[in-house]
């Protein structure tokens, strides 16, 4: 079994220290043979042995501390990192000739983007125009220098107007904050800007949801009031006719029951960018509701337009036909359908619809869905000709008795489709009126209206536009 080191020996031994030692016995046998033959000089020679053995010794033991030294130091990532950065001083001192170089040297170049442009002297009846939100800047210099001043950030692009009026002006950017030792280039340096006398106008306030993702699916929120219904939006003409709206933006994230929230306002254009103008006031206060009440309805298509001559629909197709819409139960109990706007001005072909939005959601909180795409099949269309159809009186809120003329209390029409969409069509699927608000007692000639229930089919009155009545108090 190997004989283990002693630990608590702070002698660490190696070839250097062993090296010594050897030199020492060699020298002693070497002076034990010659004591034999010099007696005569043992005194004198055994001095300056010892003399000589002290000085060995007092070598071995400098030399071992030193590297009983060393090796803790290596044993040590602190120790290390500290040499490691001695020696790189070192080098640096080697290569550039004293230390003052490395701080005051130019070289390095580097760059600072998106730097915000500061404002100041600007009338506060004023607006300006054309002034980019941020430039980029280039630094030259000391790279200590630039590496402090990107960490600090304690630096500043300025347009200052302190000194101009309304009208077109080329202004320079000036820059503030950085080193002296540095050469600082903003680009631009020079931008020409417009200032406006700042114009004030009142826009309906709306609102809309963020963070709706983060709100567990199954609650809807509504909002039940707003503090205020308009605000006062200050800027420059050019910007104020750029607004399409002014939306309190209403956060969600992570609620789950009624609640009261500050909203931030923001102004946007017609392609949702947020246009930078003064709003007055800056928030408004919403009292929201949740609700967990939801269910199923379906989609139905309505048509604007008419197909070209000669053509109608032969059939449609819808990528989702039913939706899960979100609100209070109160509101939703009477809502039994949603719908799509398609526009079948002059089709005369199969088309495809994509992003169709729903509409008839105003009492809905939220849908699972709120676009689809559709698929219109279109063929060549013939005529039928629908009669008795009923002609329902509207706004007789005087409740009186109507008396038709002879043979005019029923309507034709006349109804132009494709084959497949005229099959099965009855006179339910037509609306035939007669509107009897601010008429009086008595004979009167009246307007026949006439829609039809099937967007998608066109038709036309065969029996008469105006008809004669006669209206008796009951």
């Amino acid at each position: 079994m190997p004989k283990k080191e002693n630990p608590k020996n702070p002698l660490k031994k190696d070839s250097t220290t062993d090296f010594f030692l050897n030199f020492i016995t060699r020298q002693k046998s070497e002076q034990k043979k010659d004591e034999s033959k010099q007696t005569t000089k043992l005194k004198n020679v055994d001095d300056n042995l010892k003399v000589t053995d002290k000085a060995y010794r007092a070598v071995y033991h400098i030399l071992n501390s030193l590297n009983a030294f060393l090796d803790r130091m290596l044993q040590s990532n602190l120790s290390i990192k500290v040499l490691s950065f001695m020696l790189a001083i070192i080098l640096l001192l080697t290569i550039n000739g004293s230390i003052t170089n490395i701080f005051t040297a130019p070289n390095g170049g580097d760059y600072l983007y998106d730097v915000p442009i500061k404002v100041e002297g600007l009338q506060s009846d004023y607006d300006v125009v054309g002034l980019p939100e941020t430039v980029n800047v280039a630094l030259v210099g000391p790279s200590l220098d630039i590496y402090t001043t990107k960490i600090s950030g304690n630096y500043e692009v300025i347009a200052d107007f302190s000194t101009l009026g309304e009208g077109e002006h080329t202004i320079e950017l000036k820059s503030e904050g950085f080193p002296n030792d540095l050469q600082v280039m903003i680009v631009p340096q020079t931008v020409t800007v417009r200032i406006t006398q700042k114009v004030t106008k009142t826009f309906e306030l709306g609102y809309d949801f963020i963070n709706e993702d983060k709100m567990d699916e199954k609650y809807s929120v509504s909002v039940e009031s707003m503090e205020h219904n308009a605000v006062e939006v200050q800027g420059s003409q050019d910007d104020i006719d750029r607004i399409n709206s002014v939306m309190a933006t209403i956060d969600l994230d992570g609620v789950n029951k009624n609640f009261e929230q500050d909203a931030r306002i923001h102004a946007y254009d017609r392609s949702g960018e947020e246009v930078d103008v003064e709003i007055i006031p800056k928030t408004v206060k919403v009292n929201c509701s949740v609700s967990s009440y939801s269910k199923e309805v379906p989609i139905t298509p309505t048509y604007t337009g008419q197909f070209a001559s000669g053509y109608g629909l032969e059939n449609i197709t819808l990528s989702k036909d039913r939706v899960r819409i979100y609100g209070k139960e109160e509101l939703l109990n009477s809502i039994n359908e949603v719908h799509v706007e398609i526009d079948i001005s002059n089709v005369s072909s199969n088309k495809t619809y994509e992003r169709l939005q729903i509409t008839g959601t105003e009492n809905i909180n939220k849908m699972d869905f709120d676009t689809i795409d559709a698929q219109i099949q279109v063929g060549s269309t013939t005529t039928t000709t629908i009669s008795d159809i009923p002609i329902n009186v509207i706004n007789n809120e005087n409740n009186y008795k109507v008396n038709f003329a002879s043979g005019q209390d029923k309507a034709s029409v006349i109804v132009e489709g494709t084959s497949n969409m005229l099959a099965g069509l009855t006179s339910s699927d037509f609306n035939v009126t007669i509107d009897l608000e601010n008429l009086k007692s008595g004979r009167n000639t009246v307007k026949v209206n006439l829609s039809l229930n099937k967007g998608y089919l066109t038709g036309r009155l065969t029996s008469p536009e105006r008809i004669t009545i006669t209206l008796e108090r009951q």
